[in-house]
């Protein structure tokens, strides 16, 4: 009798694992990571986030061209430039301050890991089931949590219901995007993604020091390779993408600039968040 209830145990924990194993791998995560302009004052956002929820739900890539157009959608792949995670409280882009047009209103640009989530057809889950975190090697990008709480509403979160094949497409997919709460079960997922970014002079700075404040945030990023990774898990599965920083051809002499207690500075002011 104790052999047999040992066989049986046995028997149950290897059933157990392979339950296990198959959750874990029944919802596909796919991050990617990309620099927007700045939600808080932006022309540009509307724009951005209409191509980058577009690119996340069909697989499009690249939607436009982010040299010439501040509202492309350009997917990052291990690397940053520092201008890519910077906001400021002056008109700048892509780390220069008062810059021409087509980007003379804007107010810099934050670094969001966009996501497309798969389920299998069998699992479904909930908003309330994303989790999400944030982080930076010194910190000062850190954050964490879930998506309790929000809903879904057509812009930055979006769900699907497959249908009666199980399958994302075919004509019989539902779109779920009009309210509902994070209770609501869905198979497929598009949401572009939490975001955050340094924040030159933390408010408003003296006049003619503009750029100066973000060059120091350069200096700073390059200094130190600031390494910053973004990502979610969903009822077991992970998914997630690091980025390291590279010079942009301007700023290759800036790493020998001060730092001007930047360090301190960006810990205390630089959270300028969004989900």
């Amino acid at each position: 009798m104790r052999k047999f209830f040992g066989i049986w145990t046995a028997a149950m924990a290897v059933i157990l694992l392979m339950a296990s194993s198959t959750l874990a791998a029944s919802i596909t995560l796919d991050v990617r990571a990309s620099s927007a302009p700045n939600a808080f004052g932006s022309p540009s956002w509307a724009g951005y986030l209409a191509n980058g929820m577009a690119s996340l739900a069909t697989g499009a890539g690249d939607i436009g061209d982010r040299e010439t157009d501040p509202a492309a959608y350009h997917i990052l792949g291990s690397t940053y430039e520092p201008g890519d995670v910077m906001v400021t409280s002056f008109p700048s882009w892509r780390g220069e301050a008062y810059p021409a047009a087509p980007f003379s209103a804007e107010r810099g640009n934050r670094l969001h890991f966009g996501l497309a989530a798969f389920g299998d057809g069998v699992t479904q889950f909930t908003l309330a089931d994303v989790g999400y975190s944030m982080t930076s090697t010194d910190s000062a990008l850190d954050f964490a949590g879930t998506l309790a709480g929000t809903t879904f509403n057509g812009t930055t979160r979006i769900g699907v219901l497959y249908g009666g094949d199980g399958m994302l497409g075919g004509g019989d997919d539902v779109l779920v995007n009009s309210g509902e709460g994070d209770a609501t079960l869905v198979d497929a997922l598009f949401y572009i993604g939490v975001g955050n970014a340094y924040w030159p002079g933390g408010g408003p700075v003296p006049p003619g020091t503009e750029q100066a404040e973000i060059d120091s945030v350069i200096a700073y990023i390059l200094q130190n390779e600031i390494e910053i990774t973004g990502g979610y898990t969903i009822l077991g599965n992970t998914a997630s993408v690091s980025l390291t920083p590279v010079p942009e051809p301007s700023t290759f002499a800036l790493v020998g600039l001060p730092i001007f207690g930047l360090a301190m500075r960006n810990r205390n002011r630089n959270r300028r968040r969004r989900r």
